[in-house]
């Protein structure tokens, strides 16, 4: 349960991240990768089959996302890392056998330090999102 803390954690920063740095168009990529990220581990972690349809759906997102990926001009590091942390976080949900709300209640317990920590880093550093002084 601590490893999903830190990796919804992890991606929620990365995107906040890319967010203020002006990368919102690669943070939204991200999030449009994600299916194709559960699909492949579904198939090669779950040993879940895909009908021929669905590849065919899969190519074309595929195309579409390579497409994105070209007008950018750069390798989206930051859309590779947001996919890549959504689908483990989802995968990590899916293997542990814990409902729901206990499962995001534990989560947050595990990382609750780590932000308070950050939290009161950031208040004595003046540096915090809501400081106006």
């Amino acid at each position: 349960m601590g490893t999903g803390a830190l990796v919804s954690s992890s991606n929620w920063l990365s995107y906040v991240w890319a967010v203020v740095h002006e990368q919102a168009t690669e943070a939204s990529l991200g999030y449009f990768i994600v299916p194709l990220v559960n699909v492949a581990t579904g198939y090669l972690l779950l040993s879940e089959r895909l009908s021929r349809l669905q590849l065919v759906s899969i190519c074309l997102a595929v195309a579409a996302i390579l497409l994105q990926m070209i007008l950018l001009g750069t390798v989206p590091v930051i859309s590779l890392f947001i996919a890549l942390t959504f689908g483990a976080y989802g995968y990590l949900r899916k293997i542990v056998p814990v409902g729901p709300n206990l499962g995001l209640l534990v989560e947050l317990i595990a990382i609750a330090p780590i932000a308070f920590f950050l939290h009161s880093l950031s208040a004595i550093q003046r540096a915090g999102a809501f400081h106006t002084g």
